[in-house]
């Protein structure tokens, strides 16, 4: 709620989910020539090499961080935090 990076991460995390959602079937064909481990990495970096820039861009981040300034006030005051806001 209060680290804007927790909030472009998440966003990155979910995309990197819905791509490797629609590979599935790739994934799961492993060459000969590759560990199980070593295929499913490399969709890994693929996917982070492709959307990284598209998940987390300055504008972005600076939304990220105006959503997390508007708590700022309450934590400095000790006061509850609202859920769901």
């Amino acid at each position: 709620m209060l680290n804007p990076i927790d909030n472009c991460f998440s966003s990155f995390k979910a995309m990197v989910k819905r791509f490797l959602a629609r590979h599935r079937q790739a994934i799961l064909q492993v060459p000969p020539h590759l560990t199980i481990k070593q295929h499913r990495e490399g969709y890994l970096k693929m996917a982070a090499d492709l959307l990284v820039n598209e998940a987390i861009t300055p504008s972005i981040c600076h939304k990220c961080s105006l959503h997390t300034v508007k708590f700022h006030a309450r934590v400095i005051q000790m006061k509850d935090m609202p859920v769901g806001e």
